[in-house]
């Protein structure tokens, strides 16, 4: 009987890993195909900026002001950061299916020109607006 068990045993011990490989199915047996990403069709303006001490209010209000040149106005939409990072302001503006830079800078208004203490901006592509 003894014996009867020991071989029952190993031979358990033999099969099993024979069994879980074959439970597992290949990669390629299962890659199925990947969901399509949106089209990058449009520009995207990111603006990433911290505000001086103090001034943190002041600079949403000049960020939530819409800039009568935007080529698409009211597609644009501000981030408020509050841990983690040096950023107070992250400021997303659509820009539409083309974007030309212009040297000329937006004017400030010079009671709002101290608000800002830095900011990066960069231009992305991205999925249409709608």
């Amino acid at each position: 009987m003894k014996i009867n068990v020991c071989l029952l045993n190993l031979a358990l011990v033999a099969l099993l890993p024979t069994a879980f490989v074959q439970a597992q199915s290949s990669p390629a047996a299962k890659a199925s195909p990947a969901p399509s990403s949106p089209a990058r069709t449009d520009v995207y303006h990111v603006y990433f900026g911290k505000a001086a001490p103090g001034k943190a209010l002041q600079l949403a209000e000049l960020l939530k002001t819409p800039n009568p040149k935007d080529p698409m106005p009211g597609h644009f939409i501000v981030l408020r950061h509050q841990e983690g990072d040096a950023w107070d302001y992250c400021m997303i503006t659509h820009l539409g299916a083309k974007a030309t830079v212009d040297s000329t800078p937006f004017q400030v208004p010079p009671a709002m020109r101290d608000v800002g203490d830095w900011h990066n901006d960069t231009f992305v592509n991205g999925p249409s607006w709608e």
